[in-house]
């Protein structure tokens, strides 16, 4: 776009010098045949100030700022709304009102969905060869998406006819190649962001509200790919191929004809989604978690007879240390048993050894 910015700027001049010359003769020759007590110096007078003010106004309307630093953006640039550049941050001249920009975030969009009915797994067999049952699921899914930037080069689905030309004139594709008549070629974001601007059905998407224009305008499409991808599948293999599931739907949303990920160009690496929960019925849920919580409770009671164990280990340790004390004091080893031990496993204070002894004196202990 900046490129063009030198030859942009000549045209604006050539365009004021036309639009003073057109007012100003107009102006001239309403006001002799009009006004003829006006002297000709008035009335060129008002008509540069009137053109001054008209090509003011017009340049204000023909410069334009796309993005600041702190909150960047981009832009599509339709001539007589057809997109012919995308452009980045800065400020550019466009030639109103033939020309308009469309402004485009760069930062990330977040987009949760839910599935609550009407999404069954197909009947099947498990590793064992036993029948698995068709069972109703909720599904939990977050898309993270972004626009294409316009200094980037993406992936993108082509058909295969054009991916065969373009290996045969040299072009590269991605390392997924051909695959299962799904082949990504690649493609410059701007062309994307271009394709974005005539299919994305959102005036502005930088002003307030977009992302909810935005998860509506999705929402058919993503419920649409979760039940595409995870009917075909039994509930064991919904429940445990996670990744794979999503790397499937992510693979449908932006491949299949019409889906709005794909007509809007959003290439792969703009594009991710994260299945954040499936349920299937109570009765499932617990069987399916009863391992895990054996497992859980399993691990506890080791944990707690470890920690039991080690406690008996100190508390001998310590005990052995006390008595130990005692005889290097040249206590006998009889008494300082009963001083460490005492009564009931507590050790005995110097009061109750002072009773002991005279319970012995008096013949009550032999």
């Amino acid at each position: 776009m900046r490129k063009h910015m030198p030859k942009r700027f000549e045209i604006w001049i050539i365009a004021v010098l036309i639009m003073t010359a057109v007012l100003l003769l107009t102006f001239l020759m309403i006001s002799t045949k009009w006004m003829p007590v006006m002297t000709r110096s008035t009335a060129l007078g008002v008509g540069i100030l009137v053109t001054f003010l008209i090509v003011v106004f017009w340049t204000r309307k023909c410069i334009r700022q796309v993005g600041t630093p702190e909150l960047p953006t981009q832009a599509v640039l339709a001539r007589f709304a057809r997109p012919v550049d995308a452009v980045g941050l800065g400020l550019l001249f466009v030639i109103w009102p033939i020309e308009a920009l469309k402004e485009f975030p760069t930062g990330q969009y977040v987009m949760n969905y839910r599935i609550a009915e009407g999404l069954y797994s197909k009947k099947g067999k498990d590793e064992k060869g036993r029948d698995l049952s068709s069972l109703s699921m909720i599904v939990e899914a977050s898309i993270y998406f972004r626009f294409p930037r316009t200094d980037r080069i993406y992936s993108f689905p082509m058909p295969i006819e054009k991916a065969k030309e373009t290996l045969e004139e040299g072009g590269k594709l991605d390392s997924e190649g051909l695959r299962e008549g799904l082949s990504w070629g690649r493609v410059l974001g701007k062309e994307l962001l271009m394709r974005t601007y005539y299919r994305l059905p959102i005036r502005n998407p930088k002003e307030g509200g977009s992302e909810d224009k935005l998860h509506k305008f999705f929402e058919g499409a993503v419920e649409g790919g979760l039940r595409h991808v995870m009917g075909a599948k039994t509930f064991i293999e919904c429940k445990e191929e996670k990744p794979m599931i999503e790397e499937e739907v992510k693979n449908y949303l932006l491949s299949a004809e019409g889906d709005p990920f794909f007509e809007c160009g959003i290439p792969k690496e703009c594009l991710n989604l994260e299945l954040k929960d499936v349920r299937f019925p109570e009765d499932i849920e617990q069987a399916w978690r009863a391992p895990e919580i054996a497992i859980r409770e399993g691990e506890a009671a080791i944990e707690k007879a470890i920690r039991k164990a080690e406690a008996a280990k100190s508390e001998r340790e310590r005990i052995k240390e006390i008595t130990k004390g005692y005889i290097d004091a040249g206590v006998s080893p009889n008494v300082a048993g009963l001083l460490t031990g005492g009564v009931e496993g507590k050790a005995m204070s110097f009061e109750q050894l002072r009773d002991l002894a005279i319970f012995k004196a008096i013949g009550g202990l032999k």
